[in-house]
């Protein structure tokens, strides 16, 4: 024991996890001790309507067209500062089109869901108290793209501690804005406000640090560079863009269907327990995430092995960890529930037992999932989102047509997640093993013709 411990004090790898990970911990801390209040500030059909909104920026919140997950891998960084001025220009362009597509397409796409749910008034009133806040759309789009632009940029360049205290920034003002704007009385436009703080907060630092560290390489963007890294990294649009769609729409669609068939308090609920029982892999595994695709990018030119290596080691270490975790939701959830957030919140943790499954899939899958992105396997990452997409609206389709309870969907639903995310690490391993493969075979061919 005290030589593993020995171990990971001198790793680089766990020190660059710990500042990822200690800001990350401050920031969900604050998150975590945030929701009791506002879990009393805000009922769950407020919850819910705030979900559908979360959901559908997610689902859309691809402005770059994937072109930000390139970034950590060209080898210099002329190319890679071409390629960061091609992906904040694509998304002030798609920001400007998201813009003209509320303005002009919001009302009549909300009325056409209301006609679709006719006959159920529960349904028509949720959709429609989705409106007033349409317009806030755009603004959430610019504010998701630029900071996940800078946030690539960061791990790049291995700015791990300003990451890390975007963190804080973002859960402090997310808390103070969804706090204030209950206890003002905002309803749902506090917890929208509250959002978008959350998500874009932070950004300036990391412009001043890449505008202090890296304004050296602005000289070297130009038109050409530009169109030569939208040339190079191509498969990213065409693939992983694509792949990204649907993996939104895997993770956020039930959500907008449990809005559509249930009541907006159980969508609530189920908003709540997903938040809550993913806020280990927000604390842990996105640490691990960010530091494993740096390495990963970087091992990636010495020797796929290597990459091999920190992938085995990486799962292990996390499945470890999220067992015990996901244990502790099977056992304890229903009782701790109710007491943190009030008597009608106790469903919730029905529902955390019943998605410990998902829990421990996502807290250990989600954390190598860049694997096919570093490897450019964006094809196996679209195939495998596709796949993902199918066996949701099956779920969704199966309860609907046999006209399952909410807690049973939910069951199902987890079940469903915990056999993808077991595809997932499947997929993973194997591109990275056929990249070992041909490593060894382009070794072999290097070895036969040197001259003796």
């Amino acid at each position: 024991m005290k030589q593993f411990v020995d171990r990971l004090r001198r790793s680089t790898f766990a020190r660059q996890v710990s500042i990822l990970a200690g800001g990350t911990l401050c920031a969900q801390l604050i998150t975590t001790l945030a929701q009791p209040v506002l879990t009393r500030l805000y009922s769950p059909e407020q919850v819910g309507v705030l979900t559908v909104y979360t959901s559908f920026m997610a689902i859309i919140s691809n402005g770059a067209f994937r072109y930000e997950y390139a970034l950590p891998l060209p080898k210099e960084d002329d190319d890679a500062a071409n390629l960061l001025a091609l992906t904040i220009v694509i998304v002030f362009g798609a920001g400007l089109l998201v813009t003209l597509a509320m303005l002009a397409g919001g009302p009549p796409l909300l009325a056409l869901l209301q006609h679709l749910d006719a006959g159920k008034p529960a349904s028509q009133a949720n959709w429609q108290s989705l409106a007033p806040y349409l317009p806030w759309v755009p603004v959430s789009f610019l504010g998701i793209n630029l900071y996940l632009i800078m946030n690539y940029w960061a791990i790049r360049r291995r700015y791990f501690a300003e990451i890390s205290r975007t963190r804080y920034f973002q859960a402090i003002a997310q808390a103070a804005a969804q706090i204030g704007g209950g206890l003002a009385r905002f309803g749902v436009l506090g917890l929208i406000i509250g959002y978008i703080v959350g998500q874009a907060g932070g950004i300036n630092t990391l412009i001043a640090q890449t505008w202090k560290q890296d304004r050296r390489l602005w000289p070297s963007v130009s038109f050409a560079g530009m169109r030569q890294a939208a040339a190079r990294f191509r498969r990213f649009p065409l693939f992983s863009f694509w792949a990204g769609l649907l993996n939104g729409a895997v993770l956020q669609l039930p959500m907008l269907l449990f809005f559509a068939m249930f009541q907006g308090e159980a969508t609530g609920w189920f908003s709540l327990t997903m938040r809550v029982i993913l806020i280990p892999t927000a604390l842990i595994g996105t640490a691990v995430s960010q530091v494993y695709l740096s390495d990963a990018a970087r091992l990636k030119h010495e020797s796929p092995h290597k990459v091999l290596a920190l992938f085995h080691q990486t799962v292990k270490h996390l499945l470890l960890v999220g067992s015990a975790i996901a244990l502790v939701f099977l056992v304890a959830s229903p009782w701790l529930f109710s007491v943190i957030f009030g008597a009608q919140w106790r469903e919730v943790g029905e529902y955390a037992r019943l998605l410990s499954l998902t829990f421990l899939g996502s807290f250990v899958v989600s954390s190598i999932s860049q694997t096919l992105n570093m490897l450019e396997r964006q094809d196996l990452q679209l195939l495998c989102d596709a796949g993902r997409l199918l066996c949701v609206l099956a779920v969704f389709w199966v309860a609907h047509y046999t006209h399952l309870s909410a807690y049973t969907t939910v069951m199902l639903y987890s079940l469903c997640m915990f056999v993808t995310y077991g595809g997932m690490y499947l997929l993973n391993l194997y591109a990275l093993k056929r990249a070992c493969t041909r490593h060894e075979a382009a070794l072999t061919v290097n070895a036969v013709e040197v001259p003796v």
